[in-house]
């Protein structure tokens, strides 16, 4: 089990109807995996997940920030950089009863230590943050059982 701090106080949840908080995996990307010769593109472990191009990332314990319908635009040996939804809860006036509002979110991944990236940033509604495994981390990832995670 990975312990987390919810990193963006309130979140959103999963997205509305027509969207789902399940894994799917994103089809149509244009990624690249390229690394140097004889060496495979790093993989990011997350909670249970560990592999390439997931399209669902769990920031919070709550469920209050998930990023769904990720599309990897790039994932090379030194970086991956992917796009996907997620809610944002107003909290007024209170988180439980509040409206949430989609936005884009941007996913990118660096630092490549032993084949698996240790860096996370999240861009969303203008902020930014950024973590560090192992201190740091999100919670969970997943990916459709359709297509290998490699």
């Amino acid at each position: 089990m990975v312990l987390a701090v919810a990193a963006s106080g309130c979140g959103g949840g999963a997205p509305p109807s027509g969207h789902t908080a399940s894994a799917h995996t994103a089809s149509g990307h244009a990624a690249s995996s390229h690394a140097a010769p004889g060496q495979a593109a790093p993989v990011v472990a997350i909670g249970t997940y560990t592999g390439r191009r997931p399209s669902e990332i769990d920031f919070s314990a709550d469920g209050g920030n998930i990023v769904t319908g990720i599309r990897w635009l790039s994932w090379t040996g030194v970086s991956a950089t992917g796009r996907g939804v997620s809610g944002m809860e107003s909290c007024v006036p209170n988180c439980a009863q509040g409206t949430v509002r989609y936005v884009p979110t941007t996913i990118t991944l660096s630092g490549p230590v032993n084949g698996r990236f240790t860096v996370l940033g999240e861009t969303r509604a203008g902020q930014v943050i950024t973590m560090r495994w192992p201190a740091r981390w999100p919670l969970a990832a997943a990916q459709s059982a359709s297509r290998p995670a490699g």
